[in-house]
């Protein structure tokens, strides 16, 4: 599964705040939201891009504990001790939790009330799997992503790696945007010429048919703040050649900071959580 990109900035955004121009330095600037995207996503124990992923739990009774943030269930179900299909559960023999509408991802899974369908394989290890749509996401929405613009392609293959957009200006580099049931990273814009990495985060690469909608993927926007902070920070360190220490005897060196800022920190620590392996 690709998840190389997923960068929780875009390039255009954290030029204006470094205050760079030009594109001579677009390579190692993306790299820089890269690598603090995946730098916040360590930190916290969770990742707030959404994969799609076949995950398998060891049974329970009645509760289910996931370890790993949900967005959507495609499929649940419980399995055997020689992992051949015991049972595909009805989205009505269970309740996803927190429950609420607004309230993602989810952390654990109870029967329904009413449930006649047993148990989660209890003990069973490897008892359930999950088929489903994982991540963080924007924390508020089972699909965290807002249509911006279509694609203006009439022949947008599985496997290009350009196509045309109806408005380039509505997209940038850096964003990871989905299109029918596939996501894909931008890594380059000339015009209405978008260039991209297909077939991310356990996606398929597919034809993709004129007019479809372009939808981009968002985030916490402390998780964002925290992005382009951090890759500002990493984007200076570069320029001094990762120098942990500037300034002479004269004028007083001082350190540089090394790893997640600590403003960077006091953003994000509202999102960490503790994962038992």
């Amino acid at each position: 599964m690709r998840t190389d990109g997923n960068s929780y900035g875009n390039l255009t955004t954290l030029k204006t705040m470094i205050d760079i121009s030009g594109t001579s330095d677009d390579t190692k600037l993306l790299q820089s939201l890269e690598m603090s995207s995946r730098s916040i996503d360590s930190y916290c124990n969770r990742k707030f891009y959404s994969t799609t992923e076949t995950k398998q739990y060891r049974g329970s009774s009645r509760t289910l504990l996931l370890y790993d943030d949900l967005l959507s269930v495609t499929t649940l179900t419980t399995l055997k001790d020689d992992r051949s299909t015991d049972k595909t559960w009805a989205t009505t023999d269970y309740e996803l939790f927190p429950l609420g509408d607004t309230v993602y991802p989810k952390e654990w899974i109870e029967l329904a009330d009413n449930t006649t369908a047993g148990s989660f394989s209890n003990n069973t290890k490897r008892g359930v799997q999950i088929v489903g749509v994982w991540g963080y996401g924007n924390g508020n929405t089972t699909t965290p992503y807002q249509s911006t613009t279509t694609l203006n392609d009439g022949d947008f293959d599985s496997s290009e790696t350009t196509f045309t957009a109806a408005s380039g200006s509505s997209l940038n580099i850096g964003e990871t945007i989905l299109i029918n049931s596939e996501q894909m990273y931008i890594t380059g814009i000339s015009s209405n010429t978008i260039t991209v990495q297909r077939a991310m985060n356990g996606t398929s690469g597919s034809s993709h048919s004129n007019g479809s909608t372009i939808y981009v993927y968002t985030y916490p926007q402390q998780i964002v703040n925290a992005t382009y902070l951090q890759a500002g920070r990493i984007a200076k360190r570069w320029q001094t050649a990762y120098a942990t220490t500037l300034g002479t005897q004269e004028m007083s060196p001082y350190e540089v900071s090394v790893g997640v800022d600590a403003d960077v920190r006091r953003l994000i620590d509202p999102f960490k959580t503790q994962r038992i392996a």
